[in-house]
C-alpha cells in the first residue's frame, strides 16, 4: 500500500522488483554456504533468470508476493541448517525463533491462497523428527493463528472472511458495472464462485484426467515445471542422483511438494494451473 500510494502502479512494480532482489540475495546466501562463492552465484542467478519469476515482477498481481513469502519463510527456516556452527547469526535466524517467523510468513501466504497451507508441514515434521515436539506444535499453531487472524481481519473490514469466496464474485470483460446507468453488477459478468469443489463422479475419468494433468504439471502445456521452473527440474534430478547424501529436511520438502501437487491436481482438475 505505501508503494502504491507513492507511485501508483509503478509503485507496485518497484515493490515486485525489491521482492525479486530479496529472493536473489537469500538464494545467494544459501547457495554460497553449500557451493562456495562462484558456484553459489551461478546457481542463484540461474534459479531466478531461467524461471518465469522475472516475468511475474512486471505482471502486477500478487503472484510474486506469494513466491517471496514462501521463499523467505524457507530461508528463515533452513539457513541455520547450512551455515557453519561458529557463524554468528542474528537472533531471528536461530532455532525456534526462525521457525516461528517462517510459520508467520506461511500463515500470511495461506490466507493469500489456501493451497499454501501444506508448506508448513516440513518445518513441523523436522522439529518432531528431532524430538522437539513442543517447538513443532508451537510452529504449527503460529501458522494457523496467523491465517485465522488474517481471515478475521478481512471479515471485519469487508464482511467476507475469504476474499476469494462469497456468493457474489464475478469477472468482467469489456463492459464493467456502473459504467452506464443500465450496467449493474447483477446483469453483467461471469460468476467465479469458489466455495465448492466439483469432482467427476466417474472414477475412471478422474484417473485419466489426473494422469494427463500430472504430465502437464511436469512437462507443461499452458503451464508446467519445465517451461516455468526449469532450474527446479534440474535440482530435483540432481538430488535424485545423489539421494543418499540428502538431509532429512530435503526429503521432507520433496515429499510435501509431491503430495500437495497431487492433491491440487485431484481436487482442482480443471483449475489447478
Amino acid at each position: 500500500a505505501p508503494f502504491a500510494r507513492i507511485a501508483g502502479l509503478n509503485g507496485l512494480l518497484a515493490f515486485n522488483v525489491l521482492l525479486l532482489a530479496g529472493i536473489f540475495v537469500c538464494s545467494y546466501l544459501f547457495s554460497r554456504e553449500r557451493l562456495g562463492h562462484t558456484n553459489g552465484l551461478i546457481v542463484s542467478s540461474a534459479f531466478l533468470l531461467a524461471s518465469v519469476a522475472p516475468v511475474y515482477a512486471v505482471f502486477l498481481t500478487s503472484d510474486l508476493l506469494m513466491v517471496a513469502l514462501i521463499f523467505f519463510a524457507y530461508f528463515l527456516w533452513l539457513y541455520k541448517e547450512v551455515v557453519a556452527p561458529e557463524t554468528i547469526l542474528p537472533r531471528i535466524m536461530h532455532g525456534r525463533a526462525s521457525d516461528l517467523f517462517a510459520a508467520t510468513l506461511i500463515g500470511v501466504a495461506t490466507f493469500a491462497k489456501l493451497s499454501n497451507l501444506p508448506l508448513i508441514t516440513p518445518i513441523v515434521a523436522l522439529a518432531w523428527w528431532r524430538g522437539r515436539i513442543r517447538d513443532g506444535a508451537m510452529t504449527a499453531t503460529t501458522c494457523v493463528l496467523v491465517t485465522a487472524v488474517c481471515y478475521g481481519a478481512n471479515g471485519a473490514l469487508t464482511g467476507e472472511m475469504n476474499y476469494q469466496g462469497g456468493l457474489e464474485r464475478k469477472t468482467f470483460y469489456g463492459q464493467f458495472p456502473f459504467e452506464e446507468p443500465t450496467s449493474s453488477f447483477d446483469t453483467l459478468g461471469i460468476s467465479v464462485v469458489t466455495n465448492e469443489i466439483m469432482l467427476d463422479a466417474d472414477s475412471e475419468s478422474q484417473l485419466r484426467q489426473f494422469a494427463r494433468n500430472t504430465l502437464y504439471f511436469a512437462l507443461g502445456r499452458h503451464f508446467g515445471l519445465v517451461p516455468y521452473f526449469f532450474p527446479g527440474i534440474v535440482i530435483m534430478l540432481w538430488a535424485g542422483a545423489r539421494h543418499r547424501d540428502l538431509d532429512a529436511w530435503q526429503g521432507l520438502i520433496a515429499a510435501t511438494l509431491a503430495l500437495s501437487a497431487g492433491g491440487l491436481l485431484f481436487l482442482l482438475p480443471n483449475t489447478w494451473s
